[in-house]
C-alpha cells in the first residue's frame, strides 16, 4: 500500500539519523526516518528529492557501514524498467539493525561485522568472487551464521531460518544459498567460501541440520495456517 510522503512524515520516527545523497556533482544532507509503517527520505533544500516507502515497498534494504542501499519495487524506465535503488551515506545506529530486520524479514541484508557470540564453531574463510575476494571469518551460532571480514560491507549475517540451503563439494569448500538480490537480474545471491582449514562432517551437519530444520519449520507453519 502506498502511503505519501506527507502523511509518512506526519507519523511520530521510531528512529531518525543523518545522511546525504549523492548527486551528479554533490551530495545533499538530509535526514532518514524509520516509522512503525516505513521509511522516509528527506534532503534539505531538494524536496524533489524526498522518497518514502512502507515496508511493503521495499524489494531489499542492505545496511553497510557507512550507507544504506534501498531497493524499490519501482521500475526505473530510463534504465529499461530495472527496479529504482536509493543510496544514501552516513553513519547507520546499530540499534536500527533489530529494527529494519524485524520489519522486513529476508528483505533485510545486514552488510556490517556483528559481535559473534556463543559459536558453534569458527571457521577462517575466503569468500570467493569473480576477481579475487575478502578474508575474514565463518561463524556458526545458535540461530545465526555470521561472515565477518575486514573488508568495507563485505561482512554478513544470516539468521538460521533464511538461508536457502547449503552444500559442499569438498572439506575446503563451502557455499551459502541466500535470499540476498543481487546483480542487474536481481537474482538470489551464492556465497562461494574457500575454508582455509577442513570443515568436519560435524561442523557440516550442524549447519545443514539446523538450515533444514528451519526451512521445515516455516513450511510446516505456512501449511497449518488458515487460508
Amino acid at each position: 500500500m502506498a502511503l505519501g510522503i506527507e502523511a509518512l512524515f506526519a507519523l511520530a520516527g521510531i528512529l531518525t539519523f543523518h545522511v546525504e545523497h549523492d548527486h551528479l556533482r554533490k551530495t545533499g544532507a538530509g535526514t532518514l526516518s524509520v516509522h512503525d509503517v516505513g521509511i522516509a527520505f528527506e534532503e534539505r533544500g531538494e524536496p524533489s528529492h524526498n522518497r518514502s516507502w512502507t515496508w511493503e515497498d521495499i524489494q531489499q534494504l542492505t545496511v553497510e557501514p557507512d550507507r544504506v542501499h534501498i531497493l524499490s519495487y519501482r521500475d526505473r524506465k530510463w534504465q529499461a524498467g530495472r527496479d529504482e535503488a536509493y543510496v544514501l551515506t552516513g553513519k547507520i545506529p546499530a540499534e536500527s539493525l533489530a529494527t529494519f530486520r524485524q520489519r522486513l524479514g529476508a528483505k533485510f541484508v545486514s552488510a556490517v561485522p556483528e559481535k559473534v557470540t556463543a559459536a558453534v564453531w569458527r571457521i577462517p574463510v575466503k569468500l570467493h568472487e569473480r576477481f579475487g575476494g575478502p578474508q575474514g571469518e565463518l561463524a556458526l551460532t545458535r540461530d545465526h551464521l555470521l561472515f565477518t571480514s575486514a573488508a568495507r560491507a563485505a561482512s554478513r549475517s544470516w539468521p538460521i531460518e533464511l538461508i536457502d540451503s547449503v552444500s559442499s563439494a569438498n572439506p575446503y569448500e563451502l557455499t551459502v544459498y541466500t535470499l540476498e538480490r543481487a546483480g542487474w537480474t536481481r537474482s538470489p545471491r551464492e556465497f562461494r567460501f574457500q575454508l582455509k582449514v577442513p570443515i568436519s562432517e560435524q561442523q557440516y551437519q550442524e549447519l545443514w541440520r539446523a538450515v533444514n530444520a528451519a526451512r521445515m519449520t516455516i513450511y510446516s507453519s505456512k501449511k497449518d495456517s488458515p487460508q
